[in-house]
């Protein structure tokens, strides 16, 4: 904001001087008198991504929320209730600590985790004596992140869950963890009340993409987040059943129910949430109730926040408070204490949120909530009264009438974040913050002081407003959408469309790199790489997709560098070092490989993606045992995952075990989106399996070649099939266009097709020299494959070739001595003789 500007605006009144106010806010309040203790069983229920005038109890009209709103009437319902931040995994620390993110760390989701030096309301109910558990709905929350601290079980096991495509995140339903939480409280026997407990149940399924399940998807055809929410909230009701089932109807249970966050459904023209700080997404329903302590269907319209759930659920169970909380108990208004007017007094509410700066390279944000006026820290700041404004539709911070104490207000939210994160600035999940990273976000807006300081700064430095660039978000989103829809240049084009709009933008150049790769232009994608390194040297994933590119163009030695820094900046996320093993199986460093996936599955053996880049490894070094084992564990934690299903038969393919292949594979055929190289794998076991599978084999490849016509397995194993029933022009034409295609069957398909044309096919259909030009690729494909020499021996003994027919075997011999008598025939007819074994 100009100094000039300052001096024009309109007077306004702010509710008393700053500093006092803020001291006496993130004071701990710890009481000394002793008192008994009643005996609750506590159930704190986060829904995610739900806006209060969605819900009945709120007023709501456009979704069904029976099971929420008999919560909301048997106990208070707050009606000025805000997150911190409105981000799942931010906003989850707030509520489970009790702390601001600017103190607790944890300013974004998937790059933070929270410290173990965080004192969770979990860590403290367990103290207190109650057993605690956790059921989780989406990845976004899993244990890797550090809200696990103080659970006794933490149930963050997604198996049967589905990946949201745009966020790339895997969720399960609502009834899933309903099952699950029902299940905890099962364990723990009847009705005792001497085994108390805390149990915190996540449901995700508002979040975007909505897709609720029948019958809601139909009774809400026109607005599927409205079903969402209808949905969750039948589980929810499930839930409250279940327990007094368990517990007795009798029980004394306190309910906690809050949002995370909102949804912006295209208020401020943002989709969902993240982006901004406006009502729409920090506005969150909060309902506390415990019947015969809370008055049934009461309402408050105190400022309350997140931070404010772990205070007052000690205070209500009677368990010492941590001195680090800087919420406020909400105890003196549910006793009916405390009027509004009076918990207001002086409450000042923080707002942030990072995912513009960590998301796309633009400004972060920040927000001070005082009265009826909201500020909003951007390189063009915002002022709204929200008395006469409430939709935030009116920017005051740029009419012409002055105010000192806007002043005052700007200098307040300054001296809230700087004391809020005095101990612990930008935990990184890494466990290193980057000095580098905290001064630039201070020197680029963050911490910006007054208008008339930042009107000193650099201002070509100060990261973009992200309202400024909602066109380029929206053109990222849709870039994303179709290149998920398998409408590549669309998806590019859209891309472009972004970078010509704002070049500097970091995620639409990531996607541009990554798509390059996709399509084997690994020039063009390390030229994207290196662009974004040169603006952000410390980011991993930029150094995993040039090391990538430099794999496809064939600079190991520059691949391995671009991995080693890679390795150095991950920390311990798991997505960075997963994809880090995975880059380095593929250029062959098997031991860095093996410990990348080592870490991650010390921290997460269920990361049935990491099981799957593990079993690559073992089997690069030989261990097929070892391979076998990891992918059947992944299958064990996804039963349908494509990738674990197609390299363990495979691999029961290779070790002549069709049967064993044809029960993993068919599993996952018969669940999920039909896949051409699954059915062409499953049709290859079943042809291997037994003559009078052939039919369904028959069926299964071409169903196979339906679904893709380019699927060179399915075309490899068409070709056994005609081969087996001597149909050899027919098998010839299949094992030439899978070696055409060049997929994972090249190999198998040049041997093949050099039997054939060596020896097998009627004479008018042979030619010896194609075959041993066949097996010689065979073996620049495998060189360590005992196929492709007995094929090459058996060519060149066609061809009256006995020398190198002879060498070939022994070579053979060499790498498979198990099997010796195709070879020892080979040298044999050669004239050769077998190596001494001795």
């Amino acid at each position: 904001m100009a100094s000039s500007q300052s001096q024009k605006r309109r007077p306004f009144v702010l509710v008393a001087l700053l500093l006092l106010v803020a001291a006496t806010w993130w004071a701990a309040h710890v009481s000394n008198t002793p008192t008994p203790k009643p005996e609750l069983d506590v159930v704190l229920v986060t829904m995610d991504t739900t806006r209060p005038d969605y819900l009945g109890c709120y007023g709501g009209t456009k979704s069904k929320t029976p099971s929420i709103d008999r919560i909301a009437a048997a106990g208070m319902r707050f009606t000025d209730a805000e997150t911190p931040v409105p981000l799942t995994l931010p906003s989850h620390a707030t509520i489970l600590t009790g702390t601001y993110p600017p103190f607790h760390g944890v300013r974004h989701n998937g790059m933070f985790r929270l410290p173990m030096s965080a004192q969770t309301l979990a860590e403290s109910m367990r103290q207190d004596g109650y057993a605690t558990g956790a059921v989780i709905g989406a990845t976004t929350l899993e244990s890797q992140f550090g809200l696990n601290q103080g659970f006794g079980n933490y149930d963050d096991d997604l198996t049967g869950g589905h990946e949201i495509a745009d966020i790339k995140v895997r969720e399960r339903r609502a009834e899933e963890v309903t099952r699950r939480a029902l299940r905890w409280i099962g364990t723990l026997g009847g009705n005792d009340n001497d085994r108390r407990f805390f149990l915190w149940v996540h449901y995700f399924d508002p979040h975007a993409d909505y897709n609720p399940p029948p019958p809601f998807s139909d009774e809400f055809a026109a607005d599927l987040y409205a079903g969402e929410i209808a949905y969750m909230d039948r589980e929810i009701g499930n839930l409250v059943d279940g327990i007094h089932r368990m517990r007795g109807e009798n029980a004394k249970i306190l309910w906690v129910l809050a949002a995370d966050h909102g949804e912006s459904l295209g208020e401020h023209g943002e989709a969902t949430h993240g982006l901004f700080l406006y009502s729409s997404t920090v506005h969150v329903p909060l309902v506390i109730s415990l019947p015969g302590r809370v008055a049934a269907g009461a309402t408050s319209s105190a400022p309350v926040d997140l931070a404010d759930v772990t205070p007052t659920i000690l205070d209500l169970v009677g368990a010492p408070r941590p001195r680090t909380v800087q919420g406020r108990s909400l105890v003196p208004l549910l006793d009916g204490g405390d009027a509004p007017a009076a918990f207001d007094a002086g409450r000042r509410r923080y707002l942030e949120s990072f995912y513009p700066y960590f998301g796309y390279g633009w400004a972060p944000l920040t927000s001070l909530r005082s009265g009826k006026w909201k500020i909003i820290d951007a390189p063009a700041p915002e002022l709204y009264d929200l008395e006469v404004d409430p939709a935030e539709a009116t920017n005051l911070a740029v009419t012409p009438d002055p105010s000192s104490n806007e002043a005052a207000l700007w200098k307040e939210l300054v001296a809230f974040r700087e004391k809020l994160e005095s101990d612990r600035p930008f935990a990184l999940i890494s466990g290193t913050p980057d000095p580098r990273v905290t001064d630039r976000i201070r020197a680029l807006g963050y911490v910006t002081a007054t208008p008339e300081e930042r009107k000193r700064g650099e201002e070509s430095l100060i990261p973009r407003d992200p309202k400024d660039l909602l066109g380029v978000w929206d053109d990222v989103r849709l870039a994303e959408r179709y290149l998920d829809g398998g409408e590549v240049e669309a998806g590019m084009d859209a891309i472009r469309i972004a970078l010509d709009k704002r070049p500097t933008s970091h995620y639409a150049r990531h996607l541009l790199a990554a798509e390059y790769g996709k399509r084997r232009e690994f020039d063009k994608s390390a030229l994207e790489y290196r662009t974004i390194l040169g603006r952000n040297p410390r980011d991993a994933a930029a150094e995993i997709g040039l090391a990538k590119a430099q794999i496809g163009l064939g600079q190991t030695t520059e691949s391995m560098e671009s991995l080693e820094r890679a390795s150095a900046l991950a920390g311990e996320r798991v997505l960075l070092r997963r994809a880090i093993g995975i880059a380095y199986a593929e250029v062959g460093a098997s031991e860095q490989a093996r410990a990348e996936f080592d870490r991650v599955l010390a921290k997460n053996p269920r990361d049935a993606k990491s099981l799957v880049g593990l079993a690559t490894v073992l089997e690069l070094t030989s261990d097929r045992r070892g391979a076998i084992q990891a992918l059947e564990r992944a299958l064990l934690v996804e039963p349908a995952m494509r990738e674990a299903a197609i390299t363990l038969g495979r691999l029961f393919l290779e070790d002549n075990r069709p049967a064993d292949a044809a029960r993993k594979l068919e599993r996952v055929a018969t669940t999920g989106t039909p896949d051409a190289t699954v059915l062409a794998l499953l049709g290859g076991a079943q042809l291997r399996s037994s003559e009078r599978e052939r039919t369904m084999a028959a069926a299964h490849l071409k169903q196979a070649l339906t679904l893709d016509p380019n699927c060179a397995t399915a075309h490899f194993f068409l070709g056994e099939l005609d081969a087996v029933q001597s149909r050899f022009p027919q098998a010839i034409d299949e094992y030439r266009r899978a070696i055409q295609l060049r997929g994972d069957t090249e190999a198998a398909a040049c041997v093949a097709l050099a039997h054939l044309l060596g020896w097998q096919a009627p004479a008018n259909l042979r030619s010896a020299g194609e075959a041993v030009a066949l097996a010689s690729r065979a073996i620049e494909l495998r060189p360590t494959d005992a196929s492709g020499y007995l094929a090459l021996a058996k060519a060149e003994l066609a061809r009256g070739n006995a020398a190198p027919a002879a060498a070939a075997a022994k070579r053979g011999l060499e790498l498979h001595p198990a099997a010796p008598k195709p070879f020892q025939d080979v040298l044999d007819k050669a004239g050769g003789s077998t190596p001494d074994k001795r």
